[in-house]
Formats: C-alpha cells, structure tokens, sequence
C-alpha cells in the first residue's frame, strides 16, 4: 500500500502540472492488479551517467544543463510541488540534439510545499543520501529551499566530479551533511575559472540552515548563467 500511494502520489504530482523540462505523464491507472503510467518516451541518458563518464564537467556545458534543470524545478514549484530526491539518475539528457533535451523525472517523493519530510513505515526517513538537505534527514518541515539544496550538491558534483560530502559510510556523510562540512572546493583548471560568486551561491545553497540559502530556485539559475 506504501509502494502504490508513492505512485499514485508521483502520477498525480505529474499531472499537476507540464513543462518541457519535465517527464510528461499522458494517463495512469489500473488494469486488474496491475498500476500502469503511460509516459512519453525519453531518449538518452541519465546525467549520473554521464557524470560517472566525464567526471568533472566544462562549467560552460554543467551551467548550461543546471539552467534547465532549475527550470523544471521552478516550474513544479509554482505549481506547489517539492521533488524531494533531485540527483544525477533522475535527469535524463538527451545529446542527440542541439541544445541537448534536459527532462526531470522520478517525482516519487514529491508532496506539496511545506509539509513534512516523507517517511517509510518504520519511520525512516525516504531520499537520497549525499542530497538529501538536513530537514529531510531529520524529518522535518520541507520546502522550495529543500531542493535548492540538492541543487547545490548537483552543481558542485558535475563541476568537481565528486559529491561535497566527505564519508566512507552513509552515516558519515549524513553527519557531515548536518553539520555543513562541505569538502573545498578542488583547486582545477576548470574550478579556477568558476566566478567566485557562483561558487559562493552554489556553497550557500548547501547550507544546513535553510534560511541562509537561496530563498528561490531562481537565485541558483542566475548565478548559474552567470557562470
């Protein structure tokens, strides 16, 4: 029953709401015992493998993907809905085609604005661990900022190659994730010619205290196009 409303919970997440930058879900339903999504048909990608591919990204090509990336976010945030598990395998970009097509998937999680973090039936809490913003680990209250957050995790993983979060176990990165010890910045060809205030807005929006993040998406993806 847990399994069928986070489906029934992404088809109408889905269907809330459509944007060229987000997964478009045509119907959903039932069929005897079977749940079924009638999804376009993407082409492709995902970005974690492409990342596991290139390991650091050119910022030029990482910003011009984040851009619309947030702007898919954007979109289900004004229509009330955080997504609540923003990482690498949920984009799908497809490079066949110029500009390359960036889709958003995976609203698995995803509820309306400001209400608490989702949990399992024993209570642990559900997402992604390296993503995850520290309200949703400790099951708090979430919002718009809660993806910002993962936001910034992303854009640091595609310029840098590796996650801000230094553990060999879960728990460790969980533990640096909530006291806000992200790793520094590698000092690289391609992060030396990163502006400052990008860097500095992308380690904002990885703050443990949401109030001292970027209070809107779209504060990332103009610092993004600034880059």
């Amino acid at each position: 029953e847990k399994f069928l409303e986070m489906f029934r919970s992404e088809a109408r997440s889905l269907a809330a709401f459509h944007h060229s930058n987000v997964l478009t879900v045509h119907d959903f339903g039932r069929d005897g015992d079977r749940y079924f999504l009638v999804m376009e048909l993407l082409e492709g990608r995902s970005l974690k493998e492409i990342m596991t591919e290139s390991g650091s990204m050119p910022p030029e090509r990482a910003f011009a993907l984040l851009v619309e990336i947030c702007a898919a976010v954007d979109a289900a945030h004004r229509a009330g809905i955080v997504h609540l598990d923003l990482k690498g395998e949920n984009v799908i970009i497809n490079e066949s085609v110029s500009p390359p097509e960036v889709k958003v998937l995976d609203f698995g999680l995803a509820k309306l604005a400001g209400g608490a973090s989702p949990s399992a039936e024993d209570g642990t809490v559900m997402g992604t661990v390296g993503y995850m913003a520290p309200e949703q680990i400790m099951g708090r209250r979430v919002d718009e900022r809660t993806d910002v957050y993962a936001l910034g995790v992303l854009a640091f993983a595609m310029l840098t190659g590796e996650l801000p979060f230094e553990g060999d176990a879960k728990s460790q990165i969980l533990r640096a994730q909530l006291d806000g010890r992200v790793r520094k910045w590698p000092k690289t060809p391609l992060t030396a010619i990163l502006p400052r205030r990008t860097r500095n807005e992308i380690d904002a929006a990885m703050n443990p205290d949401p109030n001292r993040r970027p209070q809107a998406v779209e504060e990332l993806a103009a610092a993004f196009q600034e880059g």
